[in-house]
């Protein structure tokens, strides 16, 4: 039997299809689709899905509080998108005491430990910041094309560093460290410009997520959504791990994580 579990965010929907006994994942699919049926019935069908061997179909997100109809007359019940991450992040993880940080469209934080699970607050920064300022700044128009440029990226020509203000280690900030995001005006290019973007957002939320944990007893981080899959998500949170006690866990299918606490 399967069990398929659909993560409708603001902009991009995830669908996965697991196998009951083992809840290992054999399809997934992420789209910027809005329309849940359509997505659904194209998802059965092209993986070739036998319509009765499905279990039931579970939804979270933003966009499953809008959602009431049955697909194919398979059961579809809604489950809390908070609950979801969390749970998601810990069977995962195989760890029960964790800080688990949702990048979506924005970010939540989500404290879960063997008790209970605690939405510890969010920001706004996250994937729409980075969709819609690279669109604004350098005429971007695909995360593919995001990706491509920030590869070709130098920090040293728009973020203002330790290093461009004194020679010497300021406390335990290293020389590299940032003192202001787009702190210089001057040479920075297209590809500059999407790199300090990224880098914005990931040290906006590798620090928050450091000062959530200043006088907590645990220090890693399950950090999950599609933008963890940028290949500089690790670089950029391991200079927030040498700023702070603290170690930032990237987990296999990050970005299906929150569809994965929807089937469990």
């Amino acid at each position: 039997m399967y069990k398929i579990g659909v993560d409708i965010g603001t902009s991009i929907t995830k669908i996965i299809c697991v196998k009951k006994d083992s809840f290992k994942i054999v399809y997934k699919l992420s789209t910027k689709e809005k329309d849940l049926k359509k997505n659904l019935e194209k998802f059965i069908a092209e993986n070739n899905i036998n319509i009765e061997k499905i279990e039931n179909i579970t939804l979270t997100g933003i966009g499953a509080l809008n959602f009431d109809e049955n697909i194919y007359d398979i059961p579809v019940k809604i489950k809390d998108e908070f609950l979801c991450v969390a749970e998601g992040a810990s069977f995962v993880t195989k760890n029960d005491d964790i800080l688990v940080v949702s990048i979506g469209t924005g970010t939540a934080f989500i404290r879960k430990n063997k008790e209970n699970i605690k939405h510890m607050g969010g920001t706004g920064v996250g994937g729409g910041t980075l969709e819609n300022l690279c669109k604004r700044l350098a005429n971007v128009n695909s995360f593919e094309e995001i990706l491509e440029l920030a590869q070709k990226g130098n920090l040293n020509n728009i973020d203002l560093k330790v290093k461009d203000i004194t020679e010497n280690q300021i406390s335990n900030l290293n020389l590299d460290t940032t003192v202001c995001n787009f702190g210089k005006n001057g040479k920075a290019n297209d590809e500059d410009l999407v790199l300090a973007v990224i880098n914005m957002i990931f040290e906006t939320i590798g620090v928050m997520s450091a000062f959530l944990l200043k006088n907590d007893n645990i220090k890693e981080v399950i950090t999950t959504g599609t933008l963890t899959t940028i290949p500089l998500t690790k670089e950029i949170l391991n200079h927030v791990e040498e700023l702070h006690d603290i170690k930032f866990i990237i987990p296999e299918n990050s970005e299906y994580i929150t569809c994965i606490g929807a089937v469990i």
